[in-house]
């Protein structure tokens, strides 16, 4: 038949930030992570479908404290998102192959501040990048229905490298 499924997760991340003049703060970034799939059987033996996905990124927001040497907020953020078109065969009552092209659109934020390479002191300045863009891949599966109600699958997914492009800008510094 046909098959859909769709929902999101909640990632509540929660690191701590302390710099040596004296900031000392926790995380404040909550991320969702969403899924949809669709499958359709109407072609048997071939089932068709897509996924739309992404998996876990990774960020951070921390509020600004100048008087502890941190001068507007600290973030970063980066992810992917997936979509996936998807063909699977079933070659007899029991076994199944199945392709899916990975195609994946990936994002990327800074804003940090810049410290003296030597000394560590602030410089009250701040760097600032905005990155995105697109990567492929390809997964595939072997699925062995045991039972009914039990199956055996394998698959093989192909690396996936994202290539980001964007914009980079320093604040707050001033002269050569």
């Amino acid at each position: 038949g046909e098959n859909v499924a769709g929902g999101a997760e909640i990632a509540f991340v929660r690191l701590k930030y302390r710099n040596s003049e004296g900031y000392d703060q926790k995380n404040h970034l909550t991320a969702p992570i969403p899924f949809l799939g669709y499958t359709t059987d109407r072609a048997k033996p071939v089932v068709l479908g897509f996924g739309l996905y992404s998996t876990l990124g990774v960020g951070f927001d921390f509020d600004k404290d100048p008087a502890h040497g941190v001068y507007d907020n600290i973030e970063s953020s980066a992810g992917v998102l997936y979509l996936a078109p998807t063909i699977a065969y079933r070659v007899n009552p029991r076994v199944s192959v199945g392709f899916e092209l990975n195609i994946g659109y990936g994002a990327a934020e800074i804003n940090q501040p810049l410290r003296d390479p030597k000394s560590g002191t602030p410089l009250g300045a701040y760097l600032e990048t905005k990155a995105d863009g697109f990567g492929y891949g390809a997964t595939i599966g072997l699925l062995y229905e045991l039972t009914p109600s039990l199956t055996l699958g394998l698959n093989w997914r192909s690396p996936m490298k994202t290539s980001l492009e964007g914009d980079a800008k320093l604040n707050g510094i001033e002269g050569e």
